[in-house]
């Protein structure tokens, strides 16, 4: 395995959490499981924790991306946020796979835990989604395991 292998794994996460967005009508953004975010608020959770990740990391081109409003961010909002934070996480990987030894943990367990915690995050809002009476259909539902590597 090497860094690129590491990068269309994270790919095919960021893929998820896309498809997962589509998949959402627009009047669902604001539902929650009970107390906690609103499914608009864990997705603009997850652009800005990516956002920190790479924050003031030797070598790593600034977030350079308006912040978006946890409250009133539209899905094009939120979809690119996704994609340009993607691309900042690609170099990240890179970067960490490349040097070892300068990181608090090694690059997979960085990689672990980055996917743990989204995945954390998809799955508050597939329960908002299911607790409001909004539940995934159960072939988009079941279409999510099926991840892909998306083409770079």
């Amino acid at each position: 395995m090497d860094q690129e292998d590491l990068v269309a794994a994270w790919d095919a996460n960021n893929d998820v959490n896309q498809r997962l967005l589509a998949l959402i009508p627009d009047d669902a953004f604001d539902l929650k499981p009970g107390r906690g975010k609103t499914v608009r608020s864990a997705f603009v959770h997850l652009v800005k924790v990516r956002g920190m990740w790479c924050e003031g990391v030797k070598g790593m081109p600034a977030f350079d991306f308006k912040p978006l409003n946890a409250k009133t961010a539209e899905r094009q909002e939120i979809q690119a946020g996704l994609e340009e934070s993607n691309r900042l996480m690609q170099t990240l990987i890179r970067n960490r796979a490349g040097s070892p030894g300068r990181a608090k943990q090694p690059v997979l367990t960085f990689f672990a835990y980055c996917v743990a915690h989204e995945a954390y995050h998809r799955a508050l809002i597939e329960q908002a989604l299911r607790e409001n009476g909004r539940e995934l259909a159960d072939p988009d539902h079941y279409g999510l395991w099926e991840w892909q590597t998306p083409a770079h």
